[in-house]
């Protein structure tokens, strides 16, 4: 290591399950960028880059702990998870300030997990931790709205 210390480091890699690994093909990752430009063109949105907001998701595995492992010092590494250990999800949204919204795994929630979180910080359950149909809606529709400016047209002052 000391002798090749510009050039490597010692990482730890990204949890990254085998079905995601296989699924970001060639074909997959084209059509996504042509569905966007589809939706851009659409609702006119290159015009309009506050009313854009990229929302996504992230499980943290609670129990992945690889080893390390040498890389060079410009990548980043994974390590494929293993499917029985438990997730929890934060969707979070970005281009404004929206507070987390976070999938804890389990049956009923305990309003102790967000003790400390940012004021405006929600939650829901599940059984994996994962997020579901539901569980997304009630972030759309409850949390999410409640931060975002409207980008209606027919009010051009939000726009």
């Amino acid at each position: 290591m000391s002798r090749w210390s510009e050039e490597i480091k010692l990482v730890k890699p990204r949890a990254l399950r085998a079905s995601r690994a296989k699924s970001a093909t060639k074909e997959k990752v084209e059509s996504y960028f042509e569905e966007l430009k589809n939706v851009l063109d659409k609702y006119d949105l290159s015009r309009k880059p506050r009313c854009i907001f990229n929302i996504d998701e992230k499980g943290f595995n609670t129990e992945h702990k690889p080893s390390d492992v040498v890389g060079d010092k410009k990548s980043t590494t994974q390590s494929i998870t293993p499917r029985r250990s438990q997730t929890v999800t934060v969707i979070a949204g970005e281009n404004t300030h929206i507070p987390p919204f976070f999938v804890f795994p389990g049956k009923g929630m305990l309003s102790e997990l967000l003790t400390g979180g940012m004021p405006g910080t929600d939650s829901g359950v599940s059984d994996s931790g994962l997020s579901k149909t539901e569980l997304f809606l009630r972030y759309m529709q409850e949390h999410f709205i409640k931060y975002v400016p409207s980008c209606n047209a027919d009010n051009p002052g939000d726009i």
